[in-house]
C-alpha cells in the first residue's frame, strides 16, 4: 500500500497532469451543455411540431385554393386532395403532442410509428430511394416499437442528456481516445523514471528488478481504473443531477451477434457486456506502455512510440481498409469497446469477427504475452546486472 501511494504521488506530481485531467473534465462537461442545449430539436416531439406547423401551412394554402378554384377542376380537386390529407396530419401529430405531454408514451410511440410505416411505404415504391434511407427508416421502426415496449420517455440517441445515456455515449468514439491518451501521458512518464540515461536505477526501490515491473504494473493498473472510474463517476454524477440518471432498461441499438440484423436491447445489457473488455483493455494499455518504456529507456520515446501505436493504430484501421479485414486479431481495435458490443465496428469494418468473445480473446492473450515479455526483460537485466557485479568484484 506504501508503495501505490508512492506511485500515484509520481502520477499526480506534475501540474501538466492535473491540467489534462481538468481539461478532459471541462471538455466533458462542454459536450453536456451543448447536448442540453440541443437534444430538444431533435426529438420525436420537436419533428411533430415541425410536421404540425407544415400541415397548417398547407391546409390555408389548400383552403385558399378551394375557394379560388371552380368546384369541377382538376385543380380543385388536387386542393381537396392536399386540404384532406393535411387536416389528417394535424390531428395524428396533435395526438402524437398530447400524448407526450401527458406521458401516455405507448399511445404516442404508436402514433409515431404509424407514420414512420406510411414513409417505409412510401420510399419502398420511390425508385429514387437510396439503401441508407430505408435502413434509417427501419432503424426507426424498429426504436419506435423498442421505446413502446419499455414505455418509457424518449431520449435523444445523438444527444443524450440524462446520467447512463450521456455516459453511454461519451465511450462510444470520445471518451476511450481522450482516456487513452491521458494513461500513455502518464504513464510515460512514471515507467520512463526508472531510467537515467539508459540506465535503470530500479535498484534503488527494496524490490527485486523482476518484483518491481509487477509492483509497477499492478499499480499502474490500479490507479488508471481507479482514475477513469473517478472522471466517469463525476461526469455521471453532473449529468444525473442536471438530467437525471436515466433507465437502466432503456433500449440501445446494437447488430444482432455479428450481422446486419438491427434490434435494441437495454442500456444496461450494453453496459455489463462492456465493462470487462474495457477493463481488460486498460490492463492492456499499461502493459503496453510499460513494456515500451522498458525498451526505450526514455521518456519521449516512450510517449510518442504509445501514442503512434496504441492510439494511431486503431484510429488508423478505420482509414487503411486491408487492416480492417485482419482487425479482430489486432488488440487495439477494442480500444472502442461499445462500437465491438454493439456491433457497429463489425458493420464498418465488414468483419463479423470484430466482436466480444474475439475481444476477449485476443486482449486475455495479448496481456500474457506482455506479461511474460516484461518478466524475460526483467530476467534480462537481472542476469545482466549480476554478471557485471561479478566482473566488477573481481
Amino acid at each position: 500500500m506504501s508503495y501505490l501511494n508512492f506511485f500515484i504521488k509520481r502520477v499526480f506530481k506534475s501540474t501538466l497532469t492535473l491540467l489534462m485531467t481538468g481539461t478532459i473534465l471541462m471538455l466533458f462537461i462542454f459536450i453536456l451543455a451543448m447536448n442540453i442545449r440541443t437534444y430538444r430539436s431533435f426529438s420525436i416531439a420537436s419533428n411533430a411540431n415541425d410536421n404540425l406547423q407544415i400541415a397548417k401551412r398547407l391546409r390555408a394554402a389548400s383552403k385558399n385554393d378551394l375557394s379560388v378554384y371552380d368546384k369541377n377542376s382538376d385543380r380543385y380537386e388536387s386542393a381537396l386532395g392536399n386540404y384532406h390529407d393535411a387536416q389528417a396530419s394535424i390531428e395524428k401529430n396533435t395526438k402524437l403532442i398530447d400524448a407526450l405531454h401527458a406521458g401516455r408514451y405507448q399511445e404516442a410511440y404508436a402514433v409515431a410509428l404509424s407514420q414512420t410505416d406510411a414513409s417505409l411505404k412510401m420510399a419502398k415504391g420511390d425508385p429514387a430511394t437510396t439503401p441508407d434511407l430505408l435502413t434509417g427508416l427501419k432503424r426507426e421502426q424498429l426504436r419506435l416499437k423498442a421505446l413502446a415496449k419499455a414505455d418509457l420517455p424518449e431520449q435523444s440517441s445523438t444527444y443524450p442528456v440524462d446520467g447512463l445515456g450521456f455516459v453511454a455515449n461519451l465511450l462510444r468514439y470520445i471518451a476511450p481516445v481522450v482516456f487513452c491518451v491521458l494513461v500513455i501521458f502518464l504513464l510515460s512518464q512514471v515507467f520512463s523514471e526508472r531510467y537515467r540515461e539508459g540506465i535503470d536505477i530500479g535498484a534503488v526501490f527494496p524490490f527485486r528488478i523482476l518484483s518491481l515491473s509487477a509492483v509497477d504494473s499492478l499499480a499502474g493498473v490500479l490507479v488508471c481504473v481507479g482514475l477513469v472510474v473517478a472522471m466517469i463517476g463525476l461526469v455521471l454524477g453532473l449529468a444525473t443531477i442536471i438530467s437525471g440518471f436515466g433507465h437502466w432498461s432503456y433500449p440501445m441499438f446494437r447488430y444482432h451477434s455479428g450481422t446486419s440484423k438491427m434490434e435494441y436491447v437495454s442500456t444496461g445489457t450494453i453496459i455489463l457486456q462492456q465493462l470487462p473488455i474495457s477493463l481488460l483493455y486498460l490492463v492492456f494499455l499499461v502493459l503496453s506502455c510499460e513494456v515500451i518504456a522498458i525498451m526505450a529507456k526514455n521518456r519521449f520515446v516512450t510517449l510518442f512510440v504509445a501514442l503512434v501505436v496504441l492510439i494511431g493504430l486503431p484510429l488508423g484501421t478505420w482509414l487503411v481498409v486491408p487492416l480492417q479485414s485482419i482487425a479482430h486479431i489486432v488488440p487495439t481495435t477494442y480500444l472502442f469497446s461499445e462500437l465491438t458490443v454493439t456491433g457497429e465496428l463489425a458493420n464498418s469494418f465488414h468483419n463479423s469477427r470484430v466482436c466480444l468473445t474475439s475481444g476477449l480473446i485476443v486482449l486475455l492473450g495479448s496481456i500474457l504475452i506482455l506479461a511474460v515479455l516484461i518478466v524475460a526483460l526483467g530476467q534480462k537485466k537481472k542476469k545482466f546486472q549480476s554478471e557485471a557485479s561479478r566482473i566488477v568484484s573481481k
